[in-house]
């Protein structure tokens, strides 16, 4: 397994704050639109192995799975169908569809950081440059927020989304083949 082995939750834990920002905000403006534009990416793919896992045809899965709008809630609908789908026993592809299940989870948390957060330019000190961090975070609060991403560790989680799309389009593959589909 690589350091990157986007089933690892590991993987999806935050990254530690760099010592140096970035120069100019809109390298992070920049990677926040491509990061969220890969999440889509990934949402796509989740609701096409939904509807693999359900066995409905893909528009009506996708209506019942896009009907939540909380990524959390869209995990556990996913969750269910996996236990049901897989309800006879454990297989590979079952242990692969929850570990896909979790990854997307932990990276739906990653997702929220970067819509949640704003850029703030930090003065030299333990932070110096700009970053996103939590929407709330003010200066008072403490000398280093929650996280404080840089673009260039935006762009990290932008190319770890798309290999978890790869992960979900192989997984369905898989699955469709497996069942005859």
């Amino acid at each position: 397994m690589s350091d990157d082995d986007v089933l690892r939750p590991s993987t999806w834990s935050r990254p530690k704050p760099e010592r140096h920002g970035d120069i100019d905000v809109d390298d992070i403006y920049i990677a926040v639109g491509r990061a969220l534009s890969e999440w889509s990416m990934v949402e796509i793919a989740l609701g096409r192995l939904y509807a693999t896992l359900d066995g409905a045809p893909p528009q009506t899965a996708w209506s019942v799975y896009a009907a939540e709008r909380d990524p959390r809630a869209r995990i556990a609908r996913l969750s269910e169908a996996a236990d049901t789908r897989f309800s006879d026993g454990e297989t590979e592809d079952g242990t692969t569809c929850r570990r896909v299940i979790e990854a997307a989870g932990l990276a739906a948390q990653r997702r929220d950081d970067i819509v949640h957060g704003i850029v703030v330019l930090f003065r030299p000190g333990a932070l110096d440059g700009s970053y996103l961090v939590p929407t709330g975070f003010t200066a008072g609060d403490s000398n280093v927020p929650e996280y404080a991403y840089t673009a260039a560790q935006i762009t990290t989680l932008r190319g770890r989304l798309g290999r978890l799309q790869d992960e979900i389009n192989v997984l369905i593959l898989r699955l469709q083949e497996a069942g005859g589909a």
